[in-house]
């Protein structure tokens, strides 16, 4: 039976398919992007494709609200490319441990050199800026 979880929304986040055994990241696009470059909106992974996937974060200066923190996600292929997804997803925590619950039970590997996973996966708030903002005020990550 097919399992579909969609993590963010099908404009701009992504979607995992059981039956399919693939990962649809669904990205944002500009006209520019959509008419000069031919850049395809929806970049489809299968599930054998996938080497590993790496957790990262990034933080930005977003002037009078202070420090914004992203989750980054990038699926390293066998092939050797490297592609980009959540950044800027508004998913909250719950939505992504699902997501990454039904990946690892689909034998995808995760590489977490910072342990925000873990803190994640802990964490009792509901945003997952809030929870990276929180490991950068407790030493736990820096800003970068």
């Amino acid at each position: 039976m097919e399992t579909e979880l969609c993590i963010g929304t099908k404009h701009n986040g992504y979607t995992i398919y059981t039956e399919k055994q693939c990962l649809v990241i669904h990205q944002v696009m500009s006209l520019y992007d959509n008419l000069v470059e031919k850049k395809e909106k929806d970049v489809f992974i299968k599930f054998k494709d996938i080497d590993f996937i790496e957790v990262n974060y990034s933080t930005y200066d977003s002037g009078l609200w202070g420090m914004n923190c992203m989750l980054v996600l990038k699926a390293h292929l066998k092939d050797g490319n490297i592609i980009d997804f959540h950044g800027k997803i508004e998913a909250n925590r719950d939505d992504f441990v699902a997501g990454y619950k039904l990946l690892r039970s689909l034998d995808i590997q995760f590489k977490d050199t910072f342990g925000i996973l873990d803190y994640i996966l802990n964490s009792n708030l509901k945003r997952i800026d809030y929870i990276l903002t929180e490991m950068i005020d407790n030493k736990k990550l820096k800003a970068l």
